[in-house]
C-alpha cells in the first residue's frame, strides 16, 4: 500500500527558495522596496517634496514649542457619551415625551434646561429646614428606588456646564440634577 498523499508537515513547513514564485513581481512599483535588516531606515520623500526648492521642502528638525489644542477643538466638538440614572416611572415619561416630539435625550435635555429655571431646580435640592431658628434636619437621601441607566450623548462643553450647573443649585450629583429637571419639565 503506497501512500500518496503528502505530508502535512510539509503545508506547514518554510517554503523553498526555488519553487516559491516571487507574488510580488506583477505589481511593478506600486509596493515600497523590501527592507533588508542592515540597512538603516532613510524616510522617502514624496515625490512633491522633491519638486520644491531646498527652502521649503519639509525636513525634520527639532519639535517646535505650541500650544495643545483643546480635545473639543481638536476633534471638531468631539461626543461622548453620558451616563444618567433615572427612577422606572420617570424614565418611562421620558421615552414617551422623546418619541412623541421624534427627538433624542440629549434634545430633550437641552429643552428641558432651556425651560425650567435654576431656582426651580435648586429648591428641589434645599433643606426645608434650613431657615428656621431651630435646628435643621437632616436631608434624607432617596437610595431604595433603583435607577436605570441611559446614555445622553454630550460634548465636552455641555458636560461641563451640567457640573457647573450642578454646583450651582446644589445637586448631589448630575443623575440627580438631570432627574430633577426632568421631573420639573414633565409634570
Amino acid at each position: 500500500m503506497t501512500n500518496d498523499r503528502p505530508s502535512l508537515a510539509d503545508a506547514f513547513s518554510a517554503p523553498k527558495a526555488a519553487a516559491a514564485p516571487d507574488r510580488t513581481a506583477g505589481l511593478g512599483g506600486l509596493l515600497p522596496p523590501k527592507r533588508t535588516a542592515s540597512a538603516p531606515s532613510v524616510p522617502a520623500q514624496s515625490p512633491k517634496a522633491a519638486k520644491l526648492p531646498a527652502a521649503t521642502a519639509k525636513t525634520p528638525s527639532a519639535p517646535t514649542a505650541t500650544k495643545p489644542k483643546p480635545k473639543s477643538a481638536e476633534s471638531g466638538g468631539a461626543v461622548s457619551n453620558v451616563a444618567v440614572y433615572l427612577e422606572g416611572s420617570l424614565l418611562d415619561r421620558v421615552k414617551t415625551t422623546i418619541r412623541e416630539k421624534g427627538i433624542t435625550y440629549d434634545a430633550l435635555l437641552v429643552e428641558v434646561f432651556d425651560a425650567v429655571g435654576d431656582e426651580a431646580i435648586a429648591k428641589t435640592f434645599v433643606n426645608e429646614g434650613a431657615g428656621s431658628s431651630t435646628m435643621p434636619t437632616r436631608q434624607r437621601r432617596r437610595r431604595g428606588e433603583p435607577g436605570i441607566q441611559i446614555q445622553v450623548r454630550l460634548d465636552e462643553t455641555q458636560k461641563q456646564w451640567l457640573a457647573e450647573k450642578a454646583g450651582t443649585v446644589g445637586a448631589p450629583s448630575r443623575s440627580a440634577l438631570v432627574a430633577a429637571a426632568f421631573r420639573l419639565y414633565l409634570d
